[in-house]
């Protein structure tokens, strides 16, 4: 038996305000955990007429846990980028013979 639609909405609604609430300090959980409670909060994207009274706030909540997500993942793009940068200095020295 499955849950109903409301039971759904207000588990998601409560793990994703707990989310952002108490990131996991690891960016590659934190990630997971971002795009995972953004994607059950999907059933939300669009108004409905009688919609239950959390959908709304599971829209906000939606909205920020995919800034969230991009946030870190821009992070982290940087940080690579940053990494690799330093790989092709320490290469290019040591293949002019100053390594």
């Amino acid at each position: 038996m499955s849950r109903p639609d409301h039971a759904t909405l207000e588990a998601a609604v409560a793990d994703a305000r707990e989310a952002l609430a108490r990131p996991p300090a690891e960016r590659r959980r934190r990630l997971s955990m971002f795009a995972a409670y953004a994607s059950r909060l999907v059933i939300v994207t669009r108004q409905r007429p009688g919609e239950h009274p959390l959908a709304a706030e599971g829209r906000e909540l939606r909205a920020r846990l995919l800034e969230a997500f991009e946030q870190d993942l821009d992070a982290q793009r940087t940080e690579h980028a940053a990494a690799i940068e330093g790989h092709r200095r320490r290469n290019a020295a040591w293949l002019r013979g100053g390594g």
